[in-house]
C-alpha cells in the first residue's frame, strides 16, 4: 500500500517536472500546470478569457508562455506597511 502511493507521488513529480520542459501543453497538462480543474479551463477557452489552440478543430493544447501571463494577470501589488 505504502509502495504504491510512493510510485504515484513519484509519477506525479516526473510528470510536473516534463511539463515545465515543454513549450505546448495538452489540455490534461495544462490543467495540472494552472492548478485548476478541467471545467475551469473548458469555461476559460470558451470565454476567451486564455489563448488556446484547436489544430484540426478537436483537441486543445496552450503555449506555457500564454498559461504564464494568464496567471500573471490581475496583479496585485504589496503595500509599503508605514502607509496603514
Amino acid at each position: 500500500m505504502k509502495v504504491n502511493k510512493l510510485l504515484e507521488e513519484i509519477k506525479e513529480i516526473l510528470l510536473r517536472q516534463n511539463i515545465t520542459t515543454k513549450g505546448m501543453l495538452s489540455f490534461n497538462e495544462a490543467t495540472i500546470y494552472l492548478d485548476v480543474s478541467a471545467s475551469y479551463l473548458y469555461k476559460c477557452t470558451s470565454q476567451g478569457r486564455i489563448t488556446h489552440f484547436k489544430p484540426n478543430n478537436k483537441l486543445i493544447y496552450f503555449r506555457k508562455e500564454d498559461l504564464d501571463l494568464f496567471l500573471q494577470r490581475n496583479k496585485f501589488e504589496s503595500g509599503n506597511i508605514n502607509q496603514l
